[in-house]
């Protein structure tokens, strides 16, 4: 038992010999990765030497001396911060803050400009179209990288973003006045980067980068950037979010949906009394049929603008819409409650503008047509003396339409589709004389 115990002491001494020789070596191997992982970290640096992303980009441009001698210089330089990155990646041997930086840094520099190099050589076309996503992150992720590690190369960092927003920005104007949307899109883009690796926001750019892709057509894009703009209020109202509805609703064919609801409730939420959007939710509750809640918001519009004529006006199209859903509902009693909110609706917009054709039109035809169910309602009765009572309802609607319709006449002598409708009032009400005088206009019209 003794010689067991003393046995099994020495097994453990071996076993944590064994163990301190495991960590010892991982160590050295850490060390070791760590130094190699420095030298190349060292030799990016190296090749980058005097190598700014926006002077190289003029001397591509200008295709100056020495712009092949660069973009070798480039290339080993990407090799090496790859190689760097990757061991990164695999064992985190870089630990200190300035290292972390350092490294971010010239992975930064070495993707603003390896992809400049795409037009005239085949080799890096390839792999910058094939990267293209990835590689257009690197560059200002890297820099933001650098700056969350260390500050050791902010006074660099931020000197080179500073330039690259103002040669943006004002390259961006140009392309857009020149209607280069395309290439204004990418330099506004540009911007928006370069500000954001300063933690700064570019709304100016972040708007014209929404209006570039917005005359583009791209409708993602535009709702991306327009979207980031409106959300820190560019322009402090909401203009933006108008816009922003016109893209939805052009990018689902000119229908209302989900997406454009959504940017007009956050529009709300930033300018909860704007008309605009107010009118906009209306305009979308009143496409999707929701009646109610077009009425709702209608009668918030006209809080905000109460001598507004065409919203009066369009209470009344409202009302008179719900009039005729409760109408075909077998709700009679509703409908009327709603054909008489749709009338005062309609003399508000009259009142406002006495010389409104619409309004007059609109509350003629309501009338009209609220004469026509009161027949139909009529008809179905069998008792002698409750049809005659629904037919003189019938019959006053039927004479209150005259007059509206007649001064939608006067105010539009040639529109066809009033005349028709006095042509059969007359009738209705055994007028003959302004049967025939609506007859005789028509035909003069050649119907």
């Amino acid at each position: 038992m003794h010689y067991e115990i003393i046995s099994n002491i020495a097994s453990l001494k071996k076993q944590t010999k064994m163990k301190k020789s495991v960590i010892i070596l991982s160590m050295l191997f850490i060390a070791m990765t760590g130094s190699a992982q420095k030298n190349e970290l060292i030799n990016a640096a190296i090749e980058m030497k005097g190598i700014d992303p926006l002077r190289l980009a003029m001397s591509i441009a200008q295709k100056a001396d020495g712009v092949d001698d660069m973009k070798k210089k480039v290339v080993k330089a990407k090799e090496q911060i790859d190689l760097c990155q990757s061991k990164q990646k695999e064992s985190g041997a870089l630990t200190k803050a300035k290292d972390l930086g350092k490294m971010h840094y010239y992975t930064g520099l070495v993707y603003m400009s390896y992809p400049m190099f795409a037009e005239g050589d085949e080799a890096i076309k390839k792999d910058v179209e094939a990267n293209e996503d990835a590689y257009a992150k690197l560059g200002p992720e890297s820099f933001k990288a650098s700056l969350a590690a260390s500050n050791y190369y902010e006074e660099e960092i931020t000197a080179m973003m500073g330039q690259m927003r103002a040669m943006a920005i004002n390259g961006g104007v140009k392309l857009f006045q020149d209607k280069d949307f395309d290439n204004a899109y990418l330099a506004f883009t540009s911007s928006v980067e370069a500000y954001d690796v300063l933690g700064k926001q570019d709304t100016v750019a972040m708007y014209y980068a929404g209006l570039s892709a917005d005359n583009l057509d791209a409708y993602d894009n535009a709702l991306k950037y327009y979207g980031m703009a409106a959300a820190l209020k560019y322009g402090g109202d909401s203009r933006t979010h108008q816009l922003m509805v016109k893209v939805a609703t052009r990018k689902n064919g000119g229908n209302p949906s989900a997406e454009t609801f959504k940017i007009i409730q956050e529009g709300r939420a930033l300018y909860a009394g704007d008309l605009n959007l107010i009118l906009e939710e209306f305009n979308y509750f009143y496409k999707t049929g929701d009646a109610v809640k077009a009425q709702n918001s209608l009668q918030e519009a006209v809080k905000a603008d109460p001598e507004n004529p065409v919203l009066h006006f369009n209470i009344g199209a409202t009302f008179d819409e719900m009039s005729t859903a409760a109408h075909k509902e077998g709700k009679h009693e509703d409908a009327a409650q709603f054909v008489s909110k749709s009338a005062d609706a309609y003399k508000k917009a009259i009142a406002l503008d006495a010389s409104y054709m619409d309004a007059y039109f609109n509350l003629g035809a309501l009338y009209y047509n609220e004469a026509a169910e009161l027949n139909n309602i009529a008809n179905k009765i069998e008792d002698a003396a409750l049809y005659e009572a629904e037919k003189a309802k019938a019959d006053e609607m039927f004479k209150a339409a005259v007059p509206q319709l007649a001064k939608a006449h006067e105010l539009a002598p040639e529109d066809i589709t009033t005349l028709k409708i006095l042509k059969n009032i007359y009738i209705q009400i055994d007028d003959t004389a302004k049967f025939k005088e609506a007859n005789d206009k028509l035909k003069a019209l050649g119907q």
